[in-house]
């Protein structure tokens, strides 16, 4: 029945008339608007509407030509960021390698390229910074299923974005926040988080300087930091009159001091490049602090920070888990053999 069906409407569609037939029979001077797509990520990008080419039929020749372009100028658009025609769009480009990556312990860095140029790293920051304006639903979306094509790339990114949803929240809510996204909205700024590793207590060693700090320690799994251009850590401090604190701050990778070390060979998760972030003797100036807090005492700022990340990174474990289901199991042996490449 499904043969016979895809027949009769290909039969169907041979009988229509050409383009050239349907514009010029009634000589109503018709014309077709079509949206350019040279630069197909700028469709989905939010504040910036796509050129309309109009294209006009020739009487004399037959020939099908562009009538008049229409440039909106940056007007914007109501439609935010694509991510579901994105993950379709360049998952499959993120598949291929998956295996060869792993095994060779290589960073997904040309992944970070194509992310940046399709406005990842700012999807969630507001269209009035320049960014996206993407919710949190559609980024956990994205991740869920980019995770099906290279979870590494996937995990890796949610590290990124939780960073950026908890400054849009706090510049929602009256909240220092403004300045780092029209950073990233600007620059497409990949940023790195050690807040999983610090959590309350934090470590590492903090001196008093002139108009700022001296940080020395040594940050684990630092995802993404191989294209990382801030790290948003934390480091603890003994003030001579509050005790115990805990300094939360932002500083650039290209800040002296700053460098990575090479120790992350985690089986499956190779190419998220989860290295340890080692800051010595690195600034960090007064204007610098984002947050004081007491140091192994739970804070407010959690509430908002695991709220707006957890779904985001467990997105990617998910898509992980149901990639997984999908993978046809190999016989013990072989994965006993190949254990290094071996899916899951």
């Amino acid at each position: 029945v499904e043969a016979d069906a895809a027949a009769q409407e290909f039969a169907d569609d041979e009988r229509r008339p050409s383009l050239r037939e349907y514009l010029g029979r009634e000589r109503d001077g018709a014309k077709l608007a079509v949206a350019s797509l040279f630069h197909p990520h700028e469709i989905y990008h939010a504040g910036r509407a796509p050129p309309l080419h109009i294209l006009k039929l020739s009487e004399a020749t037959g020939k099908v030509t562009v009538f008049a372009t229409l440039d909106h100028g940056g007007m914007p658009m109501s439609k935010s960021l694509d991510l579901t025609v994105l993950a379709e769009t360049l998952g499959p480009r993120f598949a291929e390698g998956v295996a060869e990556r792993d095994a060779g312990d290589t960073f997904v860095a040309a992944h970070y390229d194509m992310l940046r140029e399709h406005k990842i790293f700012s999807a969630l920051v507001p269209t009035d910074l320049g960014g996206g304006g993407a919710r949190h639903s559609a980024m956990c979306g994205f991740l869920r299923r980019l995770a099906h094509f290279c979870p590494s790339t996937a995990l890796a990114l949610s590290m990124h974005q939780h960073l950026v949803a908890a400054a849009v929240y706090n510049h929602k809510n009256g909240k220092p926040g403004r300045a780092l996204l029209q950073r990233v909205a600007e620059n497409e700024l990949v940023l790195v988080s050690t807040g999983a590793n610090d959590w309350m207590e934090s470590n590492g060693t903090v001196a008093r300087a002139d108009g700022g700090y001296r940080i020395a320690a040594r940050k684990p799994f630092g995802s993404g930091s191989p294209k990382g251009g801030v790290l948003v850590t934390s480091a603890p401090f003994e003030d001579p009159k509050d005790g115990w604190q805990v300094l939360h701050f932002a500083v650039p990778f290209a800040a002296p001091g700053i460098s990575l070390a090479d120790d992350w060979h985690t089986l499956g998760m190779r190419a998220t490049g989860s290295r340890t972030v080692v800051l010595d003797n690195v600034f960090v100036p007064d204007d610098a602090i984002a947050l004081r807090r007491p140091r192994g005492r739970f804070h407010p700022a959690w509430n908002v920070i695991l709220t707006v990340a957890l779904p985001l990174i467990m997105s990617g474990y998910a898509g992980v888990a149901e990639a997984a289901k999908l993978v046809r199991p190999r016989p013990a042996a072989i994965c006993r053999k190949r254990w290094a490449t071996c899916p899951l």
